[in-house]
């Protein structure tokens, strides 16, 4: 106990009264301020993550059980979408979509233009009509489309016409004889449209030609394979693949567009070497003329003059071999006949696995041409000629 001026002062804590200032943390009463982080009563603010109301804007992430929306920023309530989210047609592109109940839609909107068909009985879409409308590569659906259209036109009179999806296999092509024209458009290299044909057409013609907007100097395998695998030339061995000197292609992007206008050209009975063609126009035309499913000749500038002889650019000829008339391949082996001396394809004339390749082998015309004149010989034996 200490004295100062008749009073006494005690070193202990005293205990607080009501309403007296303390240092420790006093228990809170209804309506006390508190340095402490207080329960939010309703209307309260707080740092804490509030619940969204309807029509509430936030910042932060709000519950999805009641179907609000999931971005990071909600839409008014009136259903108005910025300007920024909406596109010339009025179709939103953006990952909502603002609903007439004031909610959003956390499901991403696909563009319903490219997914739409154009015209479903040519199964086209909306985005091959756009493809016409630009510079961008025909694709194979346009290609396929016009030739159902000049198979239609022109009915049986001419073969081919087979879909460009064949080329992945090319079993699926069905066989063409060469007693009879054929228009057939395909795919090399998987980046460039040409046409094939035997048009002019002449009976037991032993040529195939080839219309090609940028005039390929060489002949791949691929390419030969593919037209051997469909035309059946029997008149001869040696097959020419020539390559006709027609107008070329000014840019990187219209070879689709040329194929099917040698294509309508050839089937008009026109020579596609002695025209040329108005650049500007054919893809407009190309689309006026599946719109109207009837191919008319593409609009030229005029008629070109070939000297004589300049009509072929150049000429590729491919030997010809065995009963399927495909060329020589290496994987396969091969055998030759001892007595008409022409070279088969051991897998597809000798079945026996027991066959001996230093034995002489004779091909089926053979022996039953060898067959047929022993059994006249034995008849006229028994009629003691």
């Amino acid at each position: 106990m200490l004295t100062r001026g008749g009073w006494l002062v005690a070193r202990s804590r005293p205990a607080p009264s009501s309403g007296a200032l303390s240092t420790s943390r006093p228990v809170l009463s209804s309506g006390a301020l508190s340095t402490s982080r207080p329960a939010p009563s309703s209307g309260a603010l707080s740092r804490s993550r509030p619940v969204l109301s309807s029509g509430a804007q936030s910042t932060s992430k709000p519950d999805l059980s009641s179907g609000t929306q999931s971005n990071s920023v909600a839409w008014s309530i009136s259903g108005t979408i910025p300007s920024s989210t909406q596109s010339t047609s009025g179709t939103v592109h953006s990952a909502s979509r603002a609903q007439s109940t004031g909610t959003v839609s956390s499901t991403e909107v696909q563009d319903p233009c490219l997914s739409d068909f154009w015209m479903s009985d040519l199964g086209l879409f909306v985005k091959d009509k756009l493809i016409l409308q630009s510079t961008e590569w025909i694709n194979d659906g346009i290609i396929n489309a016009a030739q159902m259209i000049l198979k239609k036109q022109f009915g049986s009179d001419i073969a081919g016409w087979q879909s460009p999806q064949c080329s992945k296999k090319v079993s699926l092509y069905k066989v063409v004889l060469d007693s009879m024209p054929f228009i057939q458009i395909l795919n090399v290299s998987q980046c460039h449209w040409i046409v094939v044909s035997n048009m002019p057409f002449k009976k037991n013609n032993d040529c195939v030609y080839i219309y090609d907007s940028l005039l390929m100097t060489k002949i791949s395998d691929s390419l030969v394979t593919t037209v051997c695998s469909f035309f059946k030339c029997h008149s001869t061995d040696r097959l020419h693949f020539d390559v006709v000197n027609v107008q070329r292609q000014s840019n990187d992007y219209d070879c689709g567009v040329f194929a099917i206008a040698f294509a309508a050209e050839l089937a008009f009975g026109r020579d596609p070497a002695s025209s040329t063609w108005n650049t500007a126009t054919m893809r407009c035309h190309l689309l006026h003329a599946l719109e109207q499913k009837f191919v008319e000749p593409f609009p030229k500038n005029g008629q070109r003059s070939l000297r004589l002889g300049r009509r072929i650019y150049k000429s590729h000829p491919v030997p010809i071999h065995c009963v399927c008339r495909m060329p020589n391949d290496p994987q396969k082996g091969m055998v030759e006949c001892f007595s008409c001396l022409k070279w088969f394809h051991i897998s597809c004339c000798i079945k026996d696995e027991g066959w001996n390749s230093r034995r002489k082998w004779k091909c089926g015309e053979c022996s039953n041409l060898l067959q047929s004149i022993s059994q006249q010989s034995i008849q006229c034996r028994y009629r003691k000629c």
